[in-house]
């Protein structure tokens, strides 16, 4: 399968195996990224939907930025299956459940800091996740012959 510009599409196990990486690099991001926020003083307690307040642990975010990553490139993997254009299927539902979740945040906690830091950590899985599977697919390549057209390359 390829793209109209002529790209090959990543098959259902690549998009797993970058699914992997990616589930592992967002994990360790959101957990630096935690650790940041909670060091600069954000308290990290929300109360969603208005029940009682409760603190968001590392270990929490772990494994939940793990599963999510994981469950989104499993959606990717089987839309690679059975779609050709499973790229701007995929893209679309990541952007608009992307903003979905980055809203939640900030409805659960007064504290600004914790609602953006939690804002954020919503929203860098899906980023990592976007990057790996489709940076091949939507961004030119670098070896795309394009330096042969331009003046004092020397080519």
């Amino acid at each position: 399968m390829s793209t109209p510009t002529g790209r090959r599409l990543l098959t259902p196990k690549a998009v797993l195996v970058r699914g992997v990486v990616a589930a592992v690099l967002a994990t360790v991001l959101n957990m630096l990224l935690f650790v940041t926020v909670r060091g600069q003083g954000a308290s990290m307690e929300v109360a969603p939907f208005g029940g009682p307040a409760m603190a968001v642990v590392v270990s929490a975010v772990a494994v939940v930025t793990a599963v999510v990553v994981l469950v989104g490139a499993g959606i990717a993997a089987l839309l690679a299956r059975w779609s050709s254009r499973w790229v701007m299927l995929w893209a679309w539902a990541a952007v608009v459940i992307g903003i979905a979740t980055a809203l939640v945040p900030l409805s659960a906690t007064d504290e600004f800091g914790t609602a953006v830091g939690l804002a954020v950590l919503h929203i860098v899985p899906g980023a990592v996740l976007a990057v790996a599977l489709l940076r091949r697919t939507i961004l030119p390549r670098r070896d795309s012959g394009l330096d042969a057209e331009r003046p004092g390359t020397g080519a």
